[in-house]
């Protein structure tokens, strides 16, 4: 089997098919009924704009936002690394063929991918609603070009980031504190309490060009308004992060592996 890694994390994704119905529903569609009702009161009449957006932009981008924000989630990787170096295991998978750092890449595709197919699905029904029937064949081939390229940016940008987050396991006593700041730094940094253009013009400058608005808010705006200065934006910021990641990871990933074994691990 080429990607024996990706398969499983995929069969794990698939099998614990409860988990991903209820993360949809208490993650998604619980939250965004609230959004659609919140944001159909602040749009009162038919048309208005606010911060540039209409209101079917603004519940789209949250509809993206959400799905997006399951999609691109470093929580396992994070947590999986943590109980492999606190408990003292991360010698077993060190010893299996394919490179560790490359197995938690397999794994973290693979079960990230079964989100893969509410966001098609959305995407394809927006552009349904939204687009002239007759003009989708011509456009289809850059529609997705430009959903591979935003999706793909954002995978290995949330990848990139939640291992150089996970490697900091190595020096703390638990990684339930770097949980906590993913997942705040998700909620705050990435747009999923604001779409960008509603947050104060003092936070512009760290909203946009964060980390996290690369893998949450850039795509979701991107497929929301098809706007392509943002998936210019994705591209040479994205690109940045990815190479500033690895040379963070790398340099972690060597000191921490020293660090665990003079501890004995």
């Amino acid at each position: 089997m080429i990607l024996p890694f990706f398969y499983c994390g995929l069969k794990t994704a698939v099998n614990d098919r409860t988990l991903f119905f209820t993360d949809m529903f208490m993650a998604v569609l619980f939250p965004l009924t609230l959004q659609i009702l919140i944001w159909r009161n602040i749009f009162s009449a038919d048309g208005q704009m606010l911060n540039g957006m209409h209101e079917g932009e603004v519940i789209s981008y949250y509809a993206f936002a959400l799905i997006i924000s399951r999609l691109n989630n470093g929580y396992d990787l994070i947590r999986t690394m943590g109980e492999h170096v606190l408990n003292g295991t991360l010698d077993t998978h060190l010893t299996k063929p394919n490179n560790y750092l490359y197995q938690r890449f397999q794994v973290f595709l693979g079960e990230s991918s079964i989100y893969a197919v509410p966001l098609l699905l959305a995407v394809v029904a927006r552009e349904l609603y939204t687009s002239d029937l007759t003009a989708i064949k011509p456009e289809i081939l850059l529609h997705t070009s430009i959903f591979l390229t935003a999706i793909v940016l954002a995978q290995l940008t949330c990848f990139a980031l939640s291992l150089c987050i996970a490697l900091l396991v190595f020096w703390t006593i638990d990684y339930y504190m770097l949980l906590s700041f993913d997942i705040c730094c998700t909620a705050l940094l990435g747009g999923t309490l604001l779409p960008l253009a509603f947050w104060p013009d003092w936070m512009q400058p760290l909203l946009r060009f964060n980390p996290y608005r690369f893998i949450i808010s850039a795509p979701a705006e991107i497929f929301a308004i098809n706007n392509i200065v943002v998936l210019q934006e994705m591209i040479i910021g994205a690109s940045c992060y990815l190479a500033l990641f690895f040379v963070i990871s790398t340099f972690l990933w060597k000191y921490g592996k020293n660090r665990y074994h003079s501890a004995g691990g």
